[in-house]
């Protein structure tokens, strides 16, 4: 026997009932055979669609009433489907043997994209399916579900488990915990540089203490004007660990915002660096360089000891700009 497979197209909605559903597929299927002779082949030409693996549709649907009460003369036969076409995706086998046993459905599928177990699976949300829709017909499809109790149970509770006990420690503990783990391993990496993370604390420790020496402290708020690069997670720890808070400023912001924002804020220092300080507003804050050479930056011993300050999780961390009514800006501060 063959076949010719015909594509149809339906237009659903969260709304449409079972009886509106039965309704527009028996039309447009209808409608579809009348173009049956189209080969599914010079169609898929047609469309262009003759590359491996490129197909109109990924399900098909094949329904075969046949009456498997075939015989020959006195004697009986007993008909088995051996085998169907090449299954690209899926397709969803439904039979009618006339025998007064009702309908059976059979998944047929590609197996080097689905295993047994999810076919089986497939097939049960399907039963799942249907029985919800024939027990409320008037209802919504949207309403009939696919999930068990069992993986109903998962998605909502086994896999929204993920309650975890946070430290009540400032980022800059939390930082230094993660130096003391995994002191070689790469904490942060661009373009022009990377650093282990015995690095990044190593330099972050340099730049607060020369912060400190600038008379950065507690309560003073540091603005990082930086380019997205391993520099500014530098600048973002060393103001937290002399105990300062950061206001990050988006270089590429239009420069009225920026002027918008400094002057709101007034930090007491602008840490930026060659490429972004062009793009800043002319503002009475001093602005420090990160990329210029700076005889205290180093990694020597003398240069990158941890500063003496002790820095709690209520500590503020950072203050930053929201865009509020009308491009006006809304400040929030958070801490540490």
């Amino acid at each position: 026997m063959m076949a010719n497979a015909v594509p149809i197209r339906l237009h659903l909605t969260t709304e449409i009932t079972l009886e509106q559903l039965i309704k527009q597929v028996s039309k447009v299927v209808l409608n579809a055979l009348r173009h049956q002779q189209y080969r599914y082949e010079d169609l898929k030409r047609e469309l262009d669609f003759i590359s491996a693996g490129q197909q109109i549709a990924s399900l098909g649907v094949n329904i075969e009433p046949f009456d498997y009460d075939l015989t020959f003369g006195d004697c009986k036969t007993s008909l088995h489907n051996l085998s169907n076409a090449l299954i690209d995706d899926l397709t969803v086998f439904i039979f009618d043997r006339h025998d007064n046993n009702g309908l059976k459905v059979e998944f047929d599928a590609n197996p080097n994209r689905y295993t047994e177990h999810e076919l089986e699976n497939h097939l049960a949300q399907f039963e799942r399916l249907i029985n919800g829709m024939l027990a409320a017909p008037n209802d919504a499809i949207s309403k009939a579900t696919l999930l068990s109790e069992d993986e109903r149970h998962k998605i909502l509770h086994t896999w929204n488990n993920t309650a975890y006990s946070i430290p009540q420690q400032s980022i800059v503990e939390a930082f230094r915990d993660q130096v003391l783990r995994t002191p070689t391993a790469i904490a942060v990496s661009s373009e022009q540089s990377k650093f282990t993370y015995s690095e990044l604390d190593a330099l972050s420790n340099a730049w607060a203490n020369k912060l400190i020496s600038e008379h950065i402290g507690s309560g003073d708020l540091v603005a990082i004007a930086l380019t997205r690069n391993s520099n500014m997670l530098v600048a973002l720890l060393g103001t937290l660990k002399a105990g300062a808070a950061y206001l990050p400023l988006d270089p590429d912001f239009p420069e009225e915002r920026l002027r918008s924002i400094l002057e709101d804020a007034q930090p007491k220092l602008i840490l930026s660096c060659h490429e972004a300080i062009e793009h800043l507003p002319n503002v009475s804050p001093p602005i420090m360089l990160i990329d210029d050479p700076h005889s205290d930056i180093s990694l020597n011993n003398n240069a990158c000891h941890p500063t003496e300050l002790t820095i709690s999780g209520n500590s503020p961390a950072y203050v930053i700009y929201t865009s509020g009514l009308y491009w006006t800006t809304k400040r929030c501060r958070n801490s540490a």
